[in-house]
């Protein structure tokens, strides 16, 4: 009998190998591309056809054409803590189950939410790039501290809870919103909860650290830039589509928000993968529009942008696959853990 096929997609050779040693009893298959409707034709037609277990990142969009494409599939392993790149809601209709990565980067990010503050604040990127050159010269650099001032968290999860735990120890005072969060943790870390609209009034600095979900989907839009202070900064290192991009733009160029820092951007797989076809006009409208917001971003002189990394170090890595490993092996066992569990209503 032929061993059970695990797929792997946005996975590097060197991550596959890990991969095939420690997941004895699969053939294990990678690639470093992204599993989308339009990559379909890179991956092998038996390899997806025959595997039952498919294991992609945040890059992959695991629709229902890509679904059609893999009779045989029975669980997919999400390499995240997110699924919005998941139609879970098809999956559990294909009998296919979802397991996520529900903690491997928690102060991880948090710690890359900081670099970017520190980077916006005391304006280190700029200064490096000018050092470069030559130019030793403090014009535009002026930085400003961060003690005494206000930060505002959206989202007081466990990503959220370690920015507000850094946040105090610059002595910068600290506010959240969030409307799901155990109100034990806030009132033990004296952290106060407030309504979105006085944060966004209140708040120097903006660390977006919540999921994406219905509800917060261009969260911070036009309205919700025309609450802030003049001079804020935004950082997101949560999901792009948090933050309408277009709103962003028109507050950087009315100068209401003084700097923006961001790992993610709505449509962010504009940017590489298809961007070469959209500049040739052989993309979509769709494409090429949030290609032209999110150059309009990269460009801008007060905006940093990372290519989604904040997650990205080595512990962070290990835990990801031993928890992937962990989800393959449990639904292995009949025992299935860390699932995506969809309200009834999601799934008729």
């Amino acid at each position: 009998m032929e061993k059970p096929i695990a797929l792997f997609a946005e996975i590097e050779s060197s991550e596959e190998r890990i991969y095939k040693g420690r997941l004895i009893g699969y053939r294990v298959f990678g690639s470093e591309d992204p599993l989308t409707e339009s990559t379909l034709a890179r991956f092998s037609e038996a390899n997806l056809r025959n595997a039952q277990v498919l294991s992609v990142m945040i890059h992959s969009k695991v629709t229902s054409a890509v679904l059609n494409e893999m009779p045989n599939l029975e669980h997919i392993v999400a390499r995240s803590t997110g699924f919005d790149h998941i139609d879970c809601q098809e999956a559990s209709l294909r009998g296919i189950e979802v397991s996520t990565v529900p903690e491997y980067g928690s102060a991880t990010v948090a710690e890359y939410t900081f670099g970017l503050i520190l980077n916006l604040t005391r304006h280190i990127h700029k200064s490096h790039l000018r050092t470069v050159t030559g130019d030793f010269s403090y014009d535009g650099l002026l930085g400003t501290e961060l003690s005494g001032k206000t930060l505002g968290i959206v989202g007081l999860g466990r990503i959220g809870r370690h920015v507000s735990r850094m946040g105090q120890a610059f002595d910068m005072k600290v506010l959240a919103f969030d409307p799901l969060v155990a109100k034990a943790f806030a009132h033990w870390a004296e952290i106060p909860l407030v309504s979105l609209h006085d944060l966004l009034a209140s708040s120097d600095i903006i660390a977006i650290c919540c999921p994406l979900t219905k509800s917060t989907h261009h969260l911070l839009d036009d309205a919700a830039f025309s609450q802030m202070k003049d001079g804020v900064l935004v950082v997101n290192t949560a999901r792009g589509a948090i933050v309408d991009p277009t709103a962003l733009i028109r507050g950087l160029q009315a100068g209401r928000v003084a700097g923006a820092a961001l790992d993610v951007l709505e449509g962010e797989a504009s940017v590489s993968e298809e961007a070469a076809l959209a500049v040739l006009g052989l993309g979509n409208k769709d494409v090429a529009e949030a290609l032209a917001k999110n150059l309009a971003l990269i460009r801008h002189p007060n905006v940093i942008v990372t290519p989604h990394m904040a997650y990205f170090t080595n512990e962070a890595l290990e835990r990801i696959r031993a928890t992937t490993i962990d989800n393959i092996r449990a639904f292995e066992a009949g025992a299935s853990k860390n699932l995506v569990r969809l309200p009834a209503s999601a799934i008729g």
